[in-house]
C-alpha cells in the first residue's frame, strides 16, 4: 500500500479577512436583477405618491433692491440718507423682511388668518386626528376621563398662526455680489403666492417710509425746541449788550490808545525834570499828581471795552447757532414731504405657470437611484452575511490551501445530463474549467500524481461530478484512466452510467472475488475511461478500506493504469475519505460556491491534518459563470 504520511504542516500565513473578497462590481452584476427591481419599485412608488397623494406648491418671487445712493431734491444733507451695501446692512434688512411685525401687517392686510392654508385650526382633521378624537371620546364615555386630556385643547390665535405659517412659507435670498433681494413665497395657489410676495415687498417699502417719517418728525420736534431755546438766549444776550452799551461811557480802542500815549508822555516829562526843590520840584510834583487819575481812567475804560467785546462775541455766537438750527429746521420741514424709501421694487411677482414642488421627474429619478442603492446594498449585505466562499482568492486566503480550479455550474437537470453536457460540449466553459484544473493538478507537485482522491465537506457539493469530469478529461490525453466509486454508501454512479453491474469494488476486495480485473467495466458507453463501481458493502465501509485488500487493489490499479481517480464520501460525515486518502497521491477538496459553510471547510481540513494528510488543492464547484472567461458559452452553470 502506497501511503503518504506527512508531518502536520504549520498553518500558512493568511491575508487579512476580506482582502480578496469578490469585488463590489462583481457582486452587483450577479445580483443585478434584485438591484434593478429595487430601483424600479422605488421609482414607481415615488411616481404614484407624487401623482396621486402629494399637493403641488407654487413659488412666486418679488425682487427688491437696496438704494445705496439717495437722490436729494435740495442740496442739503438729509435727515436719513440711503443705506450702505455692506454685509451687515444686507443681513439686517433680511431680518426686517422676516420680522413678525412686518409679516403681521401682511397677514392683517390679506386676512391670512382666515385662510386654512395659513391657519391649521381651520383645516379639517385628518384620519389619524379623527381616530384619536373618537378613541378619546370613547374613553371619556366608558371610564369618565378622555384618553388624551390635552387633545384639541391647544389653540393658537389666527393672526399668530398666520404669521408662523407665513414665516415658514417665505424665503429671502440675496443675489451673489449684489444688494438685490428675492422675496419668494410658496403656497398651493399660484395667484396667492404672487399676491403675498408683492404684499411683503410693499409692506417693506412702507416700513422704510414710516421709519423715515418718524425720524423726520422727531428731528423736527427736537429742532423746534432747540430753535426756541436759542432764540430766547439770543434775545437775552442782545438785551444785555444793549443795556451795557447805554449804561457805560465807552470810548473806542483808538481813543484808549491816545490816552495811553498821553500817560506815557506824562511819565517821560516827569522823568525829564530832575528831582529837587524849588520851581522844578513843584512842577514835578504837579505832573506826578496827574498820573494816578489818568491811570485809573485808562484801567476802567479798558475793562469796560473788554466786557463789551465779550458781550458782542457771545451775542454773535448765539445768533450764528440760532441761524444754523433755524436753517436745519426749515430743511427738515421741507424734506418731511419728500422722503423716499431706501429700496425699490425691481420687479413684482407674477403667478407661476408650473409648480415648483414636487418636481415629479427629478424626485422619481432620485427615488429610482435610491432604490438602486438600496437594492445594491441588500445584495452586498446578503453577500457579506453569507457563510460560504464566493471567490477562489477568498477560499485560498481563508484556508491557506491553493485553489486549483473553479468549475462553473451547468444548467442541466439530472446527473446523466450534466455528464453528457461535458462530453458533448468539449469547448464549453465547464469543460475548459476542468482542463484548467487538470493542468493545475499535474503541475502542483514535484511529480505527477497517479492516484487522485476527490472529496468534500458535505454531500451535494459536486465532488462526484468533479471526479467523473476529471477522469473524462484525463482520458483525452491518451492515458489509461480508472474511475473508482469510493462512496459505497450512496453509490450514485448508477445515475451517471445506468444500472450497475453485480460486481464492484466491494466484490473486488473480497479474497474470493477475483480481484480488479473481474470488477472493472472497461470504457462503459465509450466514455474513454474504465469504471469500478462501489457495490453493496457487507460491513463497515471504513473497515473495508482499512484492510489489506484495498491496498492490494490500489497497487494493482497503479500497475494497470496511468491515473486512478477515486470519488470518496464527504469527510465530515464518515472517516472513509481519510482512510482512502492514505493511498492517494493527491487530494482534491471540493467546496461548493457560496454555499459550503466556512466552518465545515475548516473542520474538514483539520480532520485531514490530524490524519497526517495534506490536501493538495481546493476546487470551487458550482460557481457562477464569469462572462469574461473567454471560453465556452457564457451563462452556463455547473450542477453536481
Amino acid at each position: 500500500m502506497n501511503q503518504r504520511p506527512a508531518p502536520i504542516a504549520p498553518p500558512r500565513p493568511r491575508a487579512r479577512p476580506g482582502s480578496h473578497a469578490p469585488g463590489i462590481a462583481q457582486l452587483l452584476w450577479r445580483g443585478r436583477g434584485a438591484v434593478l427591481a429595487g430601483g424600479l419599485c422605488a421609482a414607481l412608488a415615488a411616481w404614484a405618491w407624487l401623482t396621486f397623494v402629494s399637493v403641488s406648491r407654487y413659488e412666486a418671487a418679488a425682487v427688491v433692491m437696496i438704494e445705496t445712493r439717495t437722490a436729494r431734491v435740495v442740496d442739503l444733507q438729509s435727515v436719513m440718507s440711503g443705506l450702505s451695501g455692506d454685509d451687515l446692512v444686507v443681513n439686517s434688512e433680511i431680518e426686517v423682511l422676516r420680522s413678525r411685525g412686518l409679516l403681521g401687517r401682511v397677514v392683517d392686510d390679506l386676512e391670512l388668518g382666515r385662510d386654512p392654508e395659513f391657519n391649521p385650526a381651520l383645516r379639517p382633521p385628518g384620519r389619524l386626528a379623527r381616530l384619536a378624537a373618537r378613541l378619546s371620546d370613547w374613553s371619556a364615555a366608558q371610564f369618565g376621563r378622555p384618553l388624551w386630556p390635552g387633545l384639541g385643547a391647544a389653540h393658537v390665535a389666527p393672526r399668530e398662526a398666520g404669521i408662523d405659517t407665513l414665516r415658514r412659507r417665505t424665503r429671502i435670498t440675496v443675489l451673489p455680489r449684489s444688494v438685490v433681494f428675492q422675496v419668494v413665497v410658496t403656497t398651493t395657489d399660484p395667484a396667492k403666492s404672487a399676491r403675498i410676495a408683492n404684499a411683503i415687498a410693499d409692506a417693506y417699502m412702507g416700513a422704510q417710509l414710516a421709519v423715515k417719517a418718524d425720524a423726520t418728525a422727531r428731528a423736527t420736534a427736537w429742532l423746534s425746541d432747540q430753535v426756541e431755546g436759542l432764540r430766547r438766549d439770543l434775545v437775552a444776550r442782545s438785551q444785555r449788550l444793549e443795556t451795557f452799551s447805554t449804561g457805560t461811557k465807552l470810548v473806542d480802542a483808538t481813543a484808549l490808545e491816545t490816552q495811553r500815549r498821553r500817560l506815557k508822555a506824562l511819565r517821560e516829562r516827569i522823568d525829564a525834570i530832575p528831582p529837587g526843590t524849588g520851581a522844578g520840584g513843584a512842577r514835578r510834583a504837579a505832573l506826578a499828581a496827574a498820573v494816578p487819575p489818568l491811570e485809573a481812567r485808562i484801567a476802567r475804560q479798558s475793562a469796560d471795552l473788554v466786557e463789551l467785546e465779550q458781550l458782542r462775541r457771545e451775542a454773535e455766537a448765539s445768533r450764528t447757532i440760532y441761524q444754523y438750527f433755524l436753517g436745519r429746521l426749515k430743511e427738515t420741514s421741507v424734506q418731511q414731504g419728500l422722503q423716499q424709501p431706501d429700496s425699490r421694487i425691481l420687479s413684482r411677482a407674477v403667478p407661476p405657470r408650473v409648480p415648483s414642488a414636487p418636481q415629479r421627474g427629478l424626485l422619481t429619478v432620485m427615488a429610482g437611484m435610491l432604490g438602486l442603492c438600496l437594492g445594491g446594498g441588500a445584495v452586498v449585505a446578503r453577500a457579506m452575511l453569507r457563510r460560504g466562499y464566493s471567490s477562489a482568492a477568498d477560499l485560498e486566503t481563508a484556508t491557506g490551501v491553493p485553489v486549483l480550479g473553479r468549475i462553473p455550474r451547468i444548467r442541466r437537470k439530472g446527473r446523466r445530463r450534466v455528464f453528457d453536457h461535458i462530453v458533448a460540449r468539449p469547448g464549453s466553459a465547464a469543460a475548459e474549467a476542468v482542463r484548467n484544473l487538470r493542468t493545475s493538478l499535474m503541475m502542483a507537485g514535484i511529480r505527477q500524481p497517479q492516484v487522485v482522491l476527490c472529496t468534500s465537506s458535505l454531500p451535494g457539493e459536486g465532488k462526484t461530478t468533479l471526479a467523473i469530469a476529471l477522469a473524462r478529461n484525463l482520458s483525452g490525453l491518451d492515458r489509461r484512466v480508472l474511475l473508482i466509486e469510493g462512496d459505497v454508501r450512496r453509490r450514485v454512479f448508477g445515475q451517471y452510467f445506468g444500472d450497475p453491474r453485480e460486481r464492484g469494488l466491494v466484490a473486488a476486495l473480497d479474497a474470493d472475488g477475483g480481484g480488479l480485473d473481474t470488477a472493472v467495466e472497461h470504457d462503459p458507453g465509450g466514455r474513454g475511461f474504465d469504471l469500478l463501481r462501489g457495490g453493496e458493502p457487507g460491513g463497515n465501509a471504513a473497515d473495508l478500506f482499512s484492510g489489506p485488500g484495498f491496498a492490494a487493489l490500489i497497487d494493482a490499479a497503479r500497475a494497470a493504469y496511468d491515473i486512478v481517480v477515486i470519488d470518496s464520501p464527504p469527510v465530515l460525515l464518515v472517516p472513509d475519505a481519510r482512510v482512502i486518502g492514505r493511498a492517494a497521491d493527491a487530494i482534491l477538496y471540493a467546496v461548493q460556491y457560496d454555499r459550503t459553510p466556512r466552518e465545515s471547510v475548516a473542520e474538514g481540513l483539520r480532520l485531514f491534518q490530524t490524519a497526517r494528510l495534506e490536501v493538495t488543492g481546493m476546487v470551487l464547484t458550482q460557481a457562477a459563470s464569469r462572462g469574461d472567461d473567454g471560453y465556452g458559452a457564457a451563462g452556463d452553470y455547473y450542477r453536481g
